[in-house]
């Protein structure tokens, strides 16, 4: 295990949570060990995997840190993975299904914007301005990043790396996107878009702004979402001193115009897109994931499985089971009814304080 890697993991984990004790911190960094550690013994692992994971640079390593800790998810799901250098991240397979999955890590790129709305934020007097500005930038990054792997997906397709009857799946890991902050990655993931729709939906499915409208009873209201073609860009102009275009938002919803056609038609060779956060705090996630799976189930509410989105139109969909399957993070047997109410039970107990 290389030192620098290792020392910068737990520079991050005593940041964040130092505050609940050493114990912790060491738990958490052992488990990133753990999964170093598998993941390097695995067949998925390409000949630049550790020199750019302890690079300095910042995205490099995020993008491989967050194949590592996918490569954690997916096995402790049941999947048997496998990958190669001329090819997507990932082949999973599992009870005769199999899908590729390329994950991507959106950078801030060259809109440093997002880390100062970051790092002004003011919980207790957040600004709606600053807040809306955040979810449009942070929203640009993620739709970068679907569009770059739709290329490579393409890319893979033309040599015949990828079948035509294959799934294929692009993962977002939205690690960059988070404030330097705790939980992201644990029970939090990037902020979302209007509405609390996450933000794949809003750069795929055409979803704009919520607004409030009158329902038939009076007096009271709900909330009906908006629709848009693209989103718009960046109010800095382009190196040229150009505008910058609107960024189209229909890849797995028809447009209404017809400027978002031709991304439209591409992208269904795209089953789907999954949003995760895949950073340093995943070796806290994992001490809590053991915990429940182990001791006791009462905190497997705090954990966030992130969000998998079906392409409606894809040509190869991925069916319930492997839906299922993808968003497992823990290998628990269902509860019964019985058992349920009495989980609700304790959780309503500790929410007021009693014990």
């Amino acid at each position: 295990m290389d030192r620098i890697i290792l020392g910068k993991w737990k520079e991050t984990l005593v940041r964040r949570y130092g505050d609940l004790g050493q114990d912790v911190v060491d738990i958490s960094l052992a488990n990133l060990i753990k999964a170093y550690e598998e993941f390097i013994s695995s067949r998925c692992v390409d000949r630049h995997f550790i020199s750019e994971l302890t690079r300095n640079e910042k995205n490099k390593s995020a993008q491989r840190l967050g194949e590592m800790l996918l490569h954690e998810r997916l096995k402790h799901a049941g999947f048997a993975l496998c990958s190669n250098d001329a090819g997507p991240d990932f082949l999973a397979q599992k009870d005769g299904e199999r899908v590729w999955l390329e994950l991507v890590t959106p950078s801030v790129g060259e809109d440093p914007r997002i880390n100062e709305l970051h790092t002004n934020a003011d919980p207790l007097n957040p600004s709606a301005t600053e807040s809306d500005e955040l979810r449009n930038r942070t929203l640009l990054r993620i739709c970068a990043g679907i569009a770059a792997k739709l290329e490579k997906f393409e890319t893979y397709i033309k040599k015949d790396i990828v079948k035509p009857a294959d799934r294929c799946l692009i993962v977002v890991n939205d690690a960059l996107m988070c404030p330097d902050a705790p939980f992201f990655g644990v029970g939090l993931s990037a902020e979302k878009g209007i509405g609390g729709r996450s933000l794949v939906e809003h750069a795929t499915l055409r979803y704009g702004y919520a607004r409030w409208v009158e329902s038939d009873t009076v007096g009271k209201f709900k909330i009906l979402p908006t629709f848009r073609d693209d989103a718009p860009n960046r109010s800095e102009p382009k190196d040229d001193g150009e505008a910058r275009k609107a960024v189209p938002v229909s890849l797995f919803s028809p447009p209404d115009g017809s400027a978002g056609i031709e991304i439209f038609e591409r992208a269904k060779i795209i089953s789907g897109v999954m949003q995760l956060t895949l950073r340093e705090d995943y070796g806290f996630f994992m001490m809590l994931r053991d915990k429940a799976e182990n001791e006791d189930r009462i905190g497997t509410n705090l954990l966030d499985p992130g969000t998998l989105l079906s392409n409606p139109h894809a040509k190869n969909a991925i069916s319930n089971n492997l839906q299922t399957d993808l968003m497992r993070i823990f290998n628990l047997e269902p509860l019964t009814a019985d058992e349920a109410l009495v989980l609700v039970k304790r959780r309503l107990e500790l929410l007021i304080g009693k014990r």
